[in-house]
């Protein structure tokens, strides 16, 4: 269960900062979509 853990908390970081990035990219992709539907609105 140990070793789990370390390699958990090891590869866990990178993991959530690859999906953060990944969330933020597609947040701003849905407000620039949304932006633009409210300009032709």
């Amino acid at each position: 269960v140990d070793a789990i853990l370390e390699d958990t908390g090891t590869t866990l970081p990178a993991t959530l900062s690859t999906i953060a990035g990944y969330i933020d990219t597609e947040i701003a992709a849905i407000i620039t979509s949304q932006g633009r539907q409210l300009d032709r609105m």
